[in-house]
Order: structure tokens, then C-alpha cells, then sequence
């Protein structure tokens, strides 16, 4: 497989066994989402959707945005990114610490206004 530089939403029922590249898998149902490492390995990338600190937003154009980087999830390739309006953007080991620093401080924001709310 090729390296990709774009993934596009697909909102699942349940996650399909069979991947394609360039497909990031949405299932609120299940609670996951998973696409095909961007570097082209062919590993498939699971992010457990907003109770380990996963999440996706969808942009004013449906675009997604899905964080926190994949820094923490060792991949086999060792690829780091994040996902940014449907965009793969690589990142080296302090971008994506600084990328994940930024989720979690956004996440906790996020939780203190629903709490207040």
C-alpha cells in the first residue's frame, strides 16, 4: 500500500472487517473508529471514541478532526500524526507530545463546562 495523505469519514453501523486505505471508519454505535496506518503498513489504527481521551469532531464542512496523536499507540511503523480536516498531518516525537498536550487540556476544558453546565 502507498502512503496517504487525506482520509475520508465513513459513518458505519459496525466497524466492517475488511479495511480500505483512505477510509477512517466511524461507528458511534460501537464507539470506535479505525483506518489503515497513513505510512501505508497496512496496521489497522483504533482510536476508542471519548473514553480514553479519543475523540472526533466533524468541521463546518463535515471535515474530521481526531485526536490525540497516534504517538501513544506505538505503532509497529512508528508513525506519528493526527488527524486534521480529513489531512494526515505527520508530526516528529515533540509535535505529537505537544499535540497530545493540547487534546488533554482542551478535553479538560471541555469537562469542566459540561459540569458546570
Amino acid at each position: 500500500m502507498d502512503r496517504v495523505d487525506d482520509v475520508y469519514p465513513v459513518h458505519v453501523l459496525h466497524i466492517p472487517k475488511a479495511l480500505k486505505p483512505g477510509l477512517l471508519y466511524i461507528s458511534e454505535t460501537d464507539g470506535w473508529a479505525v483506518h489503515l496506518c497513513a505510512c501505508g503498513c497496512g496496521f489497522p489504527v483504533w482510536a476508542k471514541l471519548k473514553e480514553d481521551g479519543w475523540w472526533f469532531i466533524k468541521d463546518s464542512e463535515g471535515k474530521i478532526i481526531l485526536r490525540p496523536s497516534t504517538l501513544g499507540l506505538n505503532l509497529p511503523c512508528g508513525s506519528r500524526y493526527c488527524i486534521s480536516h480529513n489531512r494526515i498531518e505527520w508530526l516528529d516525537e515533540e509535535e505529537a507530545k505537544q499535540c497530545d498536550t493540547i487534546t488533554a487540556s482542551a478535553k479538560h476544558a471541555q469537562e469542566e463546562t459540561n459540569r458546570t453546565a
